[in-house]
């Protein structure tokens, strides 16, 4: 009767050692399964951020879906070029002349665009619509610095201002009642329309200027770094000098 209760203990003991040890395996291949799974995941999330094999993230022109322009001058060449790119793939290219003329091919992406200008160092972002600026544009100095803040619509500038590199403002205007040339006036194409503002580095107004369509009469005014008025020139709804 005894050596019967010790052969039943031995068989328990060996039956429970043989299931731990089923379930030490069992568990031992679940945690490789597991970790395999974990490791294939972390694979396929830096592939999302480094995007796809042999398609390396440029800095400048961004990833696969962002829309970005790079603007240059050609050697020799009179003009500026701007090179639209989604990812690494060129879609468009403007030219900009002196005289205010321009030239597009391809075309440019509706929405955000993010901009490097290779002249002068100088980045940010801006929005375009059916191949035109509209909307908010920042640009940046080199070092981060805001440089302007503009605001088009249908590619025509509406508001801007710009910054010194010590981030006072420099200049501000607002052409949205601006007259213009198509208003045929004897001063169009004169820069100095709308309302604006021009600032010494200090802070202290150097320059304004008020030549809208719902004034009769304009004027330019220049001060010096005191602030007292240094010269005044008036002007009729036409654009005629009145007072200097």
């Amino acid at each position: 009767m005894a050596k019967q209760k010790n052969d039943i203990r031995t068989i328990v003991t060996l039956g429970f050692i043989l299931v731990l040890a089923l379930g030490f395996n069992l568990l031992n291949s679940w945690m490789q399964k597991q970790v395999t799974r974990d490791q294939g995941s972390f694979v396929f999330r830096s592939a999302q951020i480094t995007g796809r094999p042999g398609n390396k993230i440029n800095p400048i022109l961004g990833d696969n879906t962002e829309v970005t322009k790079r603007t240059r001058i050609e050697r020799g060449a009179d003009y500026t070029e701007s090179v639209f790119f989604i990812g690494s793939q060129e879609v468009a290219k403007s030219r900009a002349w002196p005289d205010g003329r321009t030239e597009t091919t391809g075309a440019i992406p509706d929405g955000k665009v993010k901009f490097f200008n290779d002249i002068d160092q100088t980045y940010g972002e801006e929005y375009y619509l059916n191949g035109k600026k509209n909307g908010l544009a920042k640009t940046f100095f080199e070092n981060g610095q805001p440089m302007a803040e503009a605001h088009y619509y249908a590619g025509r500038l509406m508001q801007n201002r710009e910054y010194y590199a010590n981030g006072a403002v420099r200049f501000e205007v607002d052409y949205s009642d601006a007259r213009n040339e198509e208003d045929n006036f004897s001063y169009k194409n004169d820069k100095e329309a709308g309302v604006g503002r021009l600032y010494y580095e200090n802070g202290n107004l150097k320059f304004e200027w008020r030549i809208t369509k719902s004034d009769p009469e304009g004027y330019k005014r220049s001060y010096n770094q005191d602030g007292s008025l240094r010269a005044e020139t008036l002007y009729d709804k036409y654009g005629s000098l009145i007072k200097k």
